[in-house]
């Protein structure tokens, strides 16, 4: 029985990923967080805690560090456009990742003024994002709206659109 509880776990020692269930939180959350990433536009950042407003789960901006953190590498998203609420990049402990993110974005024409973005100037501000005429949008009405908003067409690492 241990053996096969084992062989269930990750290298953490955490069930992976493949076990957890369809309609949990985390699962909801990183599922989303992707959709988000994707739609960036070159040359424009987003903050964590804005993508987990975006997102549905509000006040979760280091989970949506966990989850980029944990992303598979067959997803190609920009994941370097996101950024802390300082409009800094946020470095790595034990890795170049956050050098990597520096030069993509400079790559891409941000800017860098003593490390940090202006965020006034290169903040994305999703247009398909608020709330609906006559009503306060709930977390399912800004998930389903920027669901509908098309992939950037410049994004050369993003998915393709089905």
């Amino acid at each position: 029985m241990a053996s096969s509880l084992s062989a269930s776990k990750g290298r953490t020692g955490r069930r992976s990923r493949a076990d957890e269930p369809k309609d949990s939180p985390g699962r909801a959350l990183r599922q989303a967080v992707y959709r988000l990433v994707a739609r960036i536009p070159r040359g424009q950042v987003a903050t964590y805690g804005q993508l987990a407003t975006l997102a549905g789960f509000p006040g979760r901006a280091r989970q949506v560090g966990y989850a980029l953190a944990g992303m598979p590498e067959d997803l190609e998203l920009p994941w370097h456009r996101v950024i802390n609420a300082q409009g800094k990049v946020s470095p790595r402990t034990n890795s170049k990742f956050h050098e990597l993110q520096y030069s993509l974005l400079e790559q891409e024409g941000i800017v860098f003024v003593e490390n940090r973005i202006d965020l006034r100037q290169y903040l994305w501000n999703p247009q398909v994002v608020g709330p609906l005429p006559g009503k306060t949008a709930t977390a399912a009405d800004l998930r389903a709206r920027v669901d509908q908003a098309p992939l950037p067409v410049d994004c050369g690492r993003c998915p393709k659109q089905d």
